[in-house]
């Protein structure tokens, strides 16, 4: 009796084994992985003779209805920005869907601009965060339009990437922006609004002495350290940098940059 209860085992493993092998056979899974960033992922599910070739979806664990149309529209807009998100697309072996915009969970990582500023003859900026892929737009404001004037392509190296392009102005006051467009997403962030003032206009440095900066006239500034981080930004004819720390900055103020040392 053992003799036969244990050849009865055996035959129905067996039989498990290969009911499991076909159909694996006959199955293929398709996993999208990533965060919510706001936008709902697009399938499209050939169908053929009536059939469908995607026989089951599962988001996060939790079994989705199945698709009874050519086009899926999978709702994410339940999900908290940055949620993790793991989308499961179960179809016949015989046929592949395609996910329209599978870019959509990719995890962006925060761009900045740390910094940006026109001269006479440059535009200076410096960006963290880049996607490799991506561009820098220069843009002049003129007639009520911003136009492109420059671009540049993103370096994408760790930290902040710094950036000059030449420029010529136009005009007695020139109005400038930088945007960064990210190819990966589709989406654009824009620098703060530059201007150019002629020299005439501009307040110049009168004096620095121990623990002030002295300026001719009113103006904004800002102090930067040797990684380009802001540490003093402000308006005014005086700056107090009593509190500074010694070393190297960079001095901003009326579209100039210049080399700072406080010992």
């Amino acid at each position: 009796m053992n003799r036969r209860i244990a050849s009865l085992l055996v035959r129905m493993c067996l039989l498990c084994f290969w009911l499991l092998k076909g159909s694996a056979a006959y199955a293929g899974e398709i996993v999208l992985t990533g965060v919510y960033n706001g936008k709902n992922i697009y399938i499209h599910n050939p169908i053929n003779a009536g059939k469908s070739c995607i026989t089951g979806i599962v988001l996060n664990g939790k079994v989705l209805p199945a698709p009874q149309s050519s086009a899926i529209d999978v709702d994410l807009s339940h999900l908290q920005m940055k949620d993790r998100v793991e989308l499961r697309i179960i179809h016949s072996d015989d046929c592949r869907p395609k996910v329209i915009n599978f870019t959509a969970l990719v995890e962006k990582p925060d761009f900045q601009f740390a910094f940006s500023e026109v001269t006479a003859h440059s535009i200076e900026w410096v960006g963290k965060g880049e996607n490799k892929e991506s561009k820098y737009f220069v843009e002049v404001f003129r007639n009520n339009t911003w136009y492109t004037v420059a671009t540049k392509q993103c370096t994408a190296l760790n930290g902040n990437n710094k950036y000059s392009l030449p420029i010529v102005h136009e005009g007695n006051i020139c109005k400038y922006r930088i945007k960064y467009y990210n190819m990966m997403t589709g989406e654009s962030s824009y620098s703060r609004q530059m201007e150019f003032i002629p020299a005439a206009q501009k307040p110049v440095k009168k004096a620095i002495l121990a623990n002030k900066i002295e300026f001719t006239a009113e103006t904004d500034y800002a102090l930067l350290d040797n990684e380009y981080n802001v540490v003093l930004r402000g308006r005014g004819s005086i700056i107090d940098i009593n509190n500074l720390k010694k070393g190297e900055y960079h001095l901003i103020f009326a579209n100039q940059i210049e080399p700072l040392a406080k010992n």
